[in-house]
């Protein structure tokens, strides 16, 4: 018990040592997603503690299931500090720094069972030390310092205690003593982690690659052996079903507001994988670069000829892994860890194709692999090499994340490294330029409005860029009563008619809309053109359709465009009682054509449901 306490409370001490690299970058501001999914989101601003305004914040991220503990978290942060994101940059780090100690606490189990001949001492220092290299590594930065990622902070702090609560069970079992408890607990935390970020289900896929490195599905009572095996067939044939048969004909559709298929982005993952190792390996700051929009996705097995080349060294990883399983038990749970890690992520979803947080637990796999190479260095008494390599390898993350740490806690200084880093990124380039711009205190003749508008130019023609380059320019000038250069425009029509219409094309079409609706004068002509383009090319697009409309009404008084569009709205709501609010909000705006014009709309649509 003795020994236990020691371990946990050095553990402890290391964990919060560790996290002191990322002091510096406490003082950052908010970036990229944290504004759509906290600074703007209305719902996690609580105000104070009231069942309504818990029940917005758990209901504050989309899809069917959301992410309602994580979401809860933010909005306890606002209640506590208000939008302040040093504060929840802490919030994060003191995440981070439990994380590590239950990452030490489940590799203490997992050396036990890989290293049965070690000394207790040796497998609680090798645990603290391949802990404290997880925690301290530079990929970790953006996972820490990223407001937004307290979500898988959060998903993978449930994720580590399921995993330490199914490893106890099973150790018990494999004694013959009962562990129906801890894996029922295991069970709850998986919940917990499930509705902290969906990515926590993956927690059976790790167990699985335990059971197949470590434990071998092993049990004192050969008929829990068989139950074990079973329970796990079970699981993925459920899982497979579930997801080809429900989930995937839906998910297909959301490829829609993407550049690329789902098999395109499928095959970019042989490229992304073996690049994310990389990373891990040599985390230079020319690797680690928080935008990869530049990024373009495969078109085929050969196009380019790095997606099979990535395909082949995954299948020798894959081999090395499987090759490894008597002798070197922890590769092949290195190996497995990084697969499981990216199961979500490099599945066929509609997701972004390259994000370095991905790789939060993900960075495990290869620490594993280099701790076995650690231990057989020790075994041909190679212990200076050794000490030397771990020694050097630890000061050399710490120090890397301490230098990248400093870089976020300044947000000048990291957009600029943020461009210098990848010249080919549309978003870091638009960063860059929102922060002149705010510098420039909207002054024309400032230094930092003319390097403000450099840069957004530049931007707006690189190979992959979204409108809101040139969304900004035409605000920015129109605003000044400027004049708007005709490319800018005819650029961001070709980009509403020929690109995705994504979420970055959607803020671009909002914020022209917004600004008009707001006094800016933004080109009726050009304002039309888009919103038309738009809603032709996303016919089901329920705001877009609402925007053109109020657009239509107040701006243009174009009462029959506006009440076309309202009617397409109104098909898409399936809200009888919206429709009584929308007209009635028309008739109180003193817009009664609109209104007179939407009604026969709404007939229609009550006659069709009596009609089924």
């Amino acid at each position: 018990m003795m020994k236990r306490l020691h371990f946990f409370c050095l553990l402890s001490l290391v964990a919060v040592l560790g996290c002191g690299v990322f002091v510096p970058g406490l003082s950052g501001g908010f970036l990229f997603d944290d504004y759509q999914a906290v600074v703007e989101n209305g719902s996690i601003m609580l105000k104070a503690i009231t069942l309504h305004g818990l029940w917005e914040a758990a209901h504050a991220y989309g899809g069917p299931i959301g992410r309602p503990i994580a979401t809860l978290s933010l909005a306890l942060g606002y209640w506590m500090h208000g939008m302040d994101p040093g504060a929840y940059k802490e919030g994060n780090l003191l995440l981070h720094a439990f994380n590590i100690v239950l990452v030490g606490i489940l590799l203490r189990r997992l050396f036990a069972l890989a290293w049965p001949a070690e000394s207790d001492r040796n497998q609680a220092i090798a645990s603290i030390l391949v802990s404290l290299a997880w925690g301290v590594h530079p990929l970790q930065v953006s996972s820490v310092l990223y407001v937004v990622q307290r979500m898988e902070l959060l998903g993978n702090f449930f994720l580590l205690l399921s995993l330490i609560a199914y490893v106890s069970a099973r150790t018990r079992q494999m004694a013959g003593v009962r562990g129906g408890a801890m894996l029922a607990l295991s069970f709850v935390f998986l919940v917990l982690g499930v509705l902290s970020k969906e990515n926590a289900a993956q927690m059976p896929v790790y167990a699985f690659v335990i059971e197949l490195a470590l434990m071998r599905f092993s049990a004192q009572n050969r008929r829990l052996q068989k139950v074990i095996k079973v329970a796990y067939g079970s699981i993925f044939a459920v899982g497979a079903v579930v997801f080809f048969g429900f989930l995937l004909p839906h998910i297909s559709e959301q490829f829609a507001m993407r550049d690329f298929t789902m098999w395109e982005r499928v095959m970019t993952q042989f490229r992304v994988l073996p690049e994310y190792m990389y990373w891990m390996v040599w985390p230079s700051p020319g690797n680690l670069t928080f935008y990869h929009d530049d990024v373009a996705p495969s078109h085929g097995m050969f196009q380019p000829i790095t997606t099979f080349l990535g395909l082949v060294f995954l299948g020798g990883f894959v081999s090395i892994g499987i090759l490894a399983r008597r002798k070197a038990p922890l590769v092949s749970l290195g190996v497995g860890f990084f697969f499981a890690s990216h199961l979500i992520t490099s599945a066929p979803l509609a997701l972004e194709l390259v994000f370095e947080h991905r790789n939060y637990l993900a960075l495990l796999g290869p620490l594993l692999i280099a701790a076995e190479l650690v231990r057989w260095l020790v075994s041909i008494r190679m212990h200076a090499v050794a000490f030397v390599l771990v020694g050097a390898c630890i000061a050399g993350l710490a120090f890397a994340t301490f230098l990248r740490s400093s870089v976020w806690g300044n947000p000048a200084l990291f957009a600029n490294s943020a461009v210098i880093d990848n010249k080919n990124s549309s978003r870091a380039s638009y960063e860059l330029a929102s922060i002149y711009m705010e510098r420039s205190g909207g002054e024309v003749d400032s230094i930092n409005y003319t390097l403000a508008m450099a840069e957004l130019a530049r931007a707006s023609i690189l190979p992959r860029s979204s409108p809101l380059p040139e969304q900004a320019m035409i605000l920015i000038n129109a605003k000044a009563g400027r004049p708007v250069n005709p490319e800018w425009q005819a650029r961001i029509v070709r980009k509403f008619e020929a690109r995705p219409l994504g979420p970055q094309e959607f803020s671009a079409f909002y914020a022209l809309h917004s600004e008009r609706m707001d006094g800016t004068p933004v080109s009726d002509q050009l304002l039309k053109t888009i919103s038309e383009i738009y809603v032709r090319r996303q016919p089901e697009l329920l705001d877009a359709h609402l925007l053109y409309a109020d657009y239509a009404g107040r701006i243009l008084r174009d009462p029959d465009l506006a009440a076309r569009e309202y009617c397409a709205a109104i098909q898409i709501k399936h809200d009888s009682a919206y429709d009584e609010r929308l007209v009635a909000s028309l008739v109180e705006q003193g817009r009664i054509e609109e209104a007179r014009l939407v009604a026969p709309c709404i007939a229609r649509k009550n006659d069709a449901l009596v009609r089924r």
